[in-house]
């Protein structure tokens, strides 16, 4: 593309009508896929390329560009949008090659699929649009921003904060104030509370982990009680088996039905036989009335635990 004359280059529009020999064919929508590279266009303005295909986005050494529209680049089957866009060296020092501040002033890219822009360099941006981008974490730099006057951001999970509470956050976690906070933001109340707490009173802070592992200790043990109760359940679960009994079958029934096997005729039973069926059945109620009480007892040390954690939880989160 070999735009001129500060015109939009884009779907629908031409870089220069009144030289021929420098117009650009309007680009009908639909058409970009993939990867886009605009670089070394000096006079361009402004791009407008919305309702296409493209996924990557860098544009180099357009010093004058002022203006870019790339929203809803899902418009071709198969694509998900934009997920990456550059402009780091959207302008650069003619000598040096390094990246310098730029004049750009409006990006539109709703409808994409960006997770991180970065308008470190955009300092006279004014508006931004990045709505509906489901999956951005982060507008790096906008903090920076003095002459921003709109951002729409709807459809995202994106929160703007004030630049003063974003440097005051930077300055507790012991941030550069050119780090980004986008890996910080799912631990971030923890890892300020805790620098807070270390900072100011050391001693406090070794209480809270001390109460961290207690409740962590407690939550362990409760997952053992719970194991022992289950295998506990499952064991009397076999004797109703064994004794023909359904789900349904009460401790009592249980027990109603082991003495029951001592009444029974013993004809056609020896001697011995009867001994051994008079031991299994000791044996059995013994057994049934000891898992129970086992029971009972896992119950209420769950009900404790459950308890303690919720008080040391609760106090920890109150220090």
């Amino acid at each position: 593309m070999t735009p001129g004359g500060g015109k939009p280059l884009g779907a629908n529009e031409v870089a220069n009508p009144a030289d021929p020999l420098a117009t650009v064919p309007p680009t009908p929508k639909n058409e970009l896929t993939g990867s886009l590279v605009i670089k070394d266009c000096e006079d361009l303005e402004e791009i407008k390329l919305d309702d296409n295909g493209i996924e990557e986005l860098t544009i180099e050494n357009c010093p004058n560009l002022k203006k870019i529209n790339f929203s809803n680049n899902r418009a071709v089957p198969g694509s998900r949008g934009i997920k990456k866009i550059n402009l780091d060296k959207l302008k650069v020092n003619p000598l040096t090659g390094e990246a310098e501040d730029n004049v750009l002033e409006e990006i539109t890219i709703g409808k994409n699929d960006i997770e991180v822009i970065d308008v470190t360099r955009c300092k006279n941006l004014k508006k931004i649009y990045v709505q509906e981008n489901l999956n951005i974490k982060e507008i790096r730099g906008i903090e920076e921003l003095k002459n921003l006057k709109t951002v729409n951001i709807d459809n995202t999970d994106l929160r703007l904060v004030h630049k003063d509470v974003i440097i005051v956050i930077k300055e507790i976690l012991g941030l550069n104030p050119a780090d980004g906070l986008s890996d910080k933001l799912t631990n971030l109340r923890t890892e300020i509370e805790n620098k807070v707490v270390s900072q100011k009173n050391p001693q406090l802070q070794t209480a809270k982990e001390n109460a961290e592992k207690e409740a962590q200790q407690a939550k362990q043990e409760l997952e053992t009680v719970k194991t022992e109760r289950d295998q506990l359940k499952q064991q009397l679960a076999e004797i109703r088996n064994e004794l023909g009994l359904g789900e349904d079958a009460t401790q009592q029934k249980i027990l109603d039905e082991i003495k029951s096997l001592k009444n029974r005729p013993t004809s056609g039973c020896s001697h011995t036989d009867y001994d051994d069926i008079k031991a299994e059945r000791d044996r059995l109620t013994s057994e049934v009335e000891s898992k129970n009480r086992r029971i009972s007892e896992l119950e209420n040390e769950n009900k404790e635990n459950v308890k303690y954690l919720t008080e040391s939880t609760e106090t920890n989160l109150k220090k």
